[in-house]
């Protein structure tokens, strides 16, 4: 597409369920009339794969055949992290778990009801390959489209939504955290002068509540996580490749 105005100009359209279907025709000639150039879209695992392994896509389809029709390019927003009803229940392990030591509980979002959140944890290699498995399926299913734009493969890092601190502490993310702090200091000696205090084994570190205002091992653990962030922004891009 060639904008007249040089660069495109869309608007955030369909999360799941909404609008409803018999909208779209009407609306799509609208946002066309005032000036738009696409539209985006929520793709939504929590929608898109409601039974393990079964995928249905046809709205989506419809979306993109009509915006076709009006001369409007898609935008495919991708949501891995708003999980499926059945996550909790075919994979209890993947549970996200907050500081305390507690499962965290999911629920869908205030804004898009057809997924959970905050779901379970990508660390937990099952469940990082079933996402996965969702975007390889996004990126073969739309590939063919000539009115998609382009991917919007992560918009926000949503792993803390409906958790009142900073996730997770499953078995999984504890060890990926100890990683780096093996790579960041090399011995648990150098961890213990930075962090004030003398450990026995990497297995006795962890991060307190945010509460006890333990700011060194925070701010690792916030470093942590901006290198978690990295790392998953690279493989969901490379899952949609």
């Amino acid at each position: 597409m060639n904008p007249p105005h040089g660069f495109l100009l869309g608007v955030q359209y369909y999360r799941p369920p909404f609008p409803r279907p018999p909208a779209w025709s009407q609306d799509l000639c609208r946002i066309r009339d005032a000036g738009f150039d696409a539209v985006v879209a929520w793709v939504v695992w929590g929608w898109c794969e409601p039974e393990p392994g079964v995928y249905a896509f046809d709205d989506y389809d419809r979306l993109f055949d009509l915006a076709h029709d009006r001369g409007l390019g898609v935008v495919l927003s991708v949501l891995p992290e708003l999980n499926p009803f059945w996550v909790p229940r075919v994979m209890p392990d993947a549970a996200m778990i907050d500081v305390h030591g507690r499962p965290v509980v999911c629920g869908p979002r205030l804004e898009c009801l057809s997924g959970l959140v905050p779901g379970g944890c990508s660390d937990h290699p099952g469940m990082r390959a079933r996402m996965e498995r969702f975007l390889e399926t996004c990126g073969a299913h739309f590939a063919h489209r000539p009115n998609l734009l382009a991917w919007d493969a992560w918009n926000e890092n949503r792993w803390r939504n409906g958790v009142d601190e900073s996730v997770c502490f499953c078995p999984h993310s504890l060890a990926s955290f100890r990683a780096f702090l093996r790579q960041t200091y090399g011995t648990l000696e150098a961890l213990g002068e930075a962090w004030g205090r003398r450990c026995a084994s990497w297995d006795d570190v962890r991060v307190g509540p945010r509460q006890a205002n333990c700011y060194p091992e925070q701010h690792d653990f916030t470093r942590w996580l901006c290198r978690r962030a990295q790392e998953m922004a690279r493989w969901r891009i490379e899952a949609i490749r």
